[in-house]
């Protein structure tokens, strides 16, 4: 029982107004009848719109930061991170013998960026560190962030990051004119790798994600889990990823999957992953099979690594659904 699909692809022309002129040329004029979104938020946000009011099914990319809807089929969670992040910045913090004093900045448009605001504010309060202060603004080319300190004047050294990176490199820009010198720690593992390599956002500003001993502390859900669960259905629980020296170290994976065999998964890892076999960790089957080593995965070419792999996980996964 195959059923047949048609794959267009509609570049986003990298503005919202271009990106919704995309999305309505493929619905009214082509017929298309389910949109997968590939874009930064600002652009996603109008499509979205459009479609719940057409009642297109919209299914968001694992990439993309996007406003919750109701007619949103998927969309990539980072409340883990953020709470991992979270207990980790404050162990991190008390660990130096610093004031767990932080501060969130988020978009006051993106319903998303709020939640997570608000996770990350519990999480922190939870692990005992203080949110001194929110930053809201509005993601647009003019807008103007408030900086101001607590009841004692005392600005915070830590600013806790959720949005989009062209926004975050003009936020710090404003920021550090009003005096800012504290450290930003960014919530996306893409933002953050793009932030490194801004050569204006050196000096004052650093990104304090990267920091080894920060590192030590915090584990991060990686797109690793979300490239499995969204691509070859299969769902991967209980697994951490630690992200250290430009590396994505998978700690565990624990596989759970009717339509794909975890020794055959485990097989293809080890044929087109390289391994550590020191770290001690596992990749481990339905049946509580534990396979010996960590996977160690570059983190510039790990996206290519796991396409490799697909193609026969795919055909193993069609012939289970038969």
């Amino acid at each position: 029982n195959r059923i047949s699909y048609k794959l267009n692809y509609y570049p986003s022309k990298g503005t919202p107004e271009g990106t919704l002129k995309q999305a309505n040329h493929a619905v009214n004029q082509d017929g298309v009848g389910l949109l997968f979104l590939i874009t930064q938020t600002q652009n996603s946000l109008p499509v979205v719109a459009m479609a719940e009011r057409a009642q297109i099914p919209t299914i968001a990319a694992a990439s993309t930061n996007i406003a919750l809807t109701k007619n949103l089929s998927f969309v990539r969670s980072t409340s883990v991170n953020d709470e991992l992040q979270a207990k980790a910045l404050v162990r991190y913090l008390k660990s130096q013998s610093i004031s767990p004093r932080i501060s969130i900045l988020f978009e006051q448009t993106d319903v998303y960026n709020r939640e997570m605001a608000s996770l990350f504010k519990r999480s922190v309060i939870q692990y005992g560190g203080e949110i001194v202060d929110y930053y809201g603004f509005i993601n647009s080319p003019d807008f103007k962030p408030t900086l101001r300190g607590n009841a004692r004047g005392e600005l915070p050294k830590y600013i806790f990051i959720l949005s989009e990176s062209n926004s975050v490199k003009r936020l710090a820009d404003e920021l550090r004119k009003n005096g800012f010198m504290g450290r930003f720690i960014g919530s996306d593992l893409w933002e953050v790798e793009r932030l490194k390599v801004e050569p204006s956002l050196q000096g004052s500003l650093l990104v304090d994600q990267w920091h080894p001993d920060f590192m030590k502390e915090y584990t991060l859900l990686s797109e690793l889990y979300d490239y499995y669960q969204t691509n070859i259905g299969l769902k991967l629980e209980a697994g951490s990823v630690r992200v250290y020296d430009g590396l994505l170290y998978a700690k565990e994976i624990v596989c759970r999957s009717d339509t794909l065999d975890a020794n055959q998964l485990a097989s293809t890892m080890r044929q087109r992953i390289k391994f550590d076999g020191a770290s001690g960790t596992y990749v481990i089957d339905k049946n509580g099979v534990a396979y010996k080593p960590l996977a160690l995965i570059e983190f510039n070419d790990y996206q290519a690594k796991l396409k490799a792999i697909l193609p026969s996980n795919l055909e193993h996964n069609e012939s289970n659904k038969q």
